[in-house]
């Protein structure tokens, strides 16, 4: 199904850490363990200034906790599918439509509910795990084959987007 999605329209544009203005970033957050790591990583950059979403998939019909909506975190679950596992949530499509200077998936396995936001969000630039899907979603793509960790991944996107140099003009 995924395959006969048309990709959303929008303005490419490469960002690196110090241009960035406003973030997204979606993630798998069945896990309470991911959770912590990403709510770290937001309050990292939200320390720097920046605007950051953060959207997180729970792969169960029934939020815990910690999966509810604060100021900068939105959740959708699985009860939020339908039949081709298409999210149809109105925080999917609040956060599809904002254009953000830069969108992280840190999913490090494939997520298809996560790859229908990669998808029609209308970030300007998105980066992601090679592992994780195709170059058709993604911008900048990190391999991390030798580690499927989600701290790594972190730490490998905090490390390109800020020794990325971007052209002046575009």
């Amino acid at each position: 199904m995924l395959e006969r999605e048309e990709q959303t329209t929008r303005v490419k544009k490469i960002s690196n850490f110090t241009e960035a203005k406003s973030i997204g970033i979606i993630y798998d957050a069945t896990i309470v363990e991911n959770h912590h790591i990403v709510r770290e990583f937001v309050k990292q950059l939200r320390e720097e200034k920046k605007n950051v979403k953060a959207l997180g998939y729970v792969d169960s019909k029934v939020a815990r906790d910690f999966q509810v909506a604060k100021l900068e975190f939105d959740f959708f679950l699985k009860s939020d599918l339908n039949w081709y596992n298409m999210p149809g949530h109105h925080v999917v499509d609040n956060f599809c439509h904002e254009p953000y200077d830069i969108l992280i998936d840190l999913t490090v396995n494939k997520t298809l509910p996560l790859l229908f936001v990669l998808n029609w969000s209308k970030a300007k630039c998105k980066v992601g795990s090679q592992k994780n899907s195709s170059d058709t979603f993604y911008d900048i793509m990190i391999n991390i084959e030798k580690n499927t960790q989600l701290k790594y991944l972190i730490q490998q996107v905090k490390h390109y987007l800020t020794i990325i140099n971007t052209p002046r003009n575009a």
